[in-house]
């Protein structure tokens, strides 16, 4: 691919009023919460963020462990503290992919349907051709909603820090989002919101979703 350039994908503004405004002047009106995350082992933990209508309820980075029972453990511990009703999308890529299939066999075993787990492969085809892959389609569907709406974050200088590092690498034809090893705290939490938008962004405040909007690019993407 023959990358023209790179810059930063979430404008300052954007990221500093999201950041500002406060969570009861939100639309918080649906049923549903989703959650996504970021699977890790070892020093870095798992980066995990909970996201409802259009605020950002929680974030949460797990302590670091080397065994993959306990992971899958720490994190269905987090899940159950959700309310029913919950999708629940984690990155398979990796270490991922062996903790969701011990979650699904927990979930099982427990007999417990109080949460949907929606497995993610970043790498795989966007549902658009504008996107070098589903990862890039995802940013961008976050992209979208931020711009789109009054949106609340929980306050938290590491997920600030990362969304002001997230950057993008374009050329006439795709849209690739820089490797997330770029940002501070690998995993991170920039990443695990990203998944919660998996079904796309809704087209108004009263609608679910939709399908993602198309970009076109051009010398500055996504205006």
């Amino acid at each position: 691919m023959d990358l023209l350039g790179q810059c930063k994908f979430f404008d300052g503004d954007m990221i500093a009023r999201a950041f500002k405004i406060k969570s009861n002047t939100v639309n918080r009106n649906r049923n549903e919460t989703f959650l996504g995350i970021d699977p890790s082992m070892y020093h870095v933990g798992t980066a995990m963020v909970w996201r409802k209508g259009h605020e950002i309820i929680r974030t949460e980075r797990l302590n670091g462990t080397d065994n993959l029972d306990c992971l899958a453990e720490q994190i269905y511990g987090e899940i159950k503290e959700l309310p029913v009703s919950t999708n629940v999308f984690i990155d398979i890529g990796g270490v991922g992919g062996r903790a969701e299939r011990v979650l699904r066999q927990m979930r099982l075993e427990r007999h417990d349907d109080a949460f949907r787990i929606i497995a993610v492969r970043l790498d795989e085809p966007a549902g658009n051709e504008m996107y070098i892959d589903k990862r890039a389609e995802l940013y961008d569907n976050m992209y979208q909603w931020m711009r789109k709406f009054d949106v609340s974050f929980a306050p938290s200088d590491e997920f600030l820090e990362q969304f002001k590092s997230v950057s993008y690498m374009y050329n006439p034809n795709w849209l690739c989002i820089s490797p997330k090893t770029d940002v501070p705290f690998f995993p991170n939490l920039v990443e695990a919101l990203a998944l919660t938008f998996y079904y796309g962004v809704p087209r108004n405040a009263e609608e679910a979703y939709s399908p993602p909007m198309r970009l076109v690019c051009e010398n500055r993407v996504f205006d």
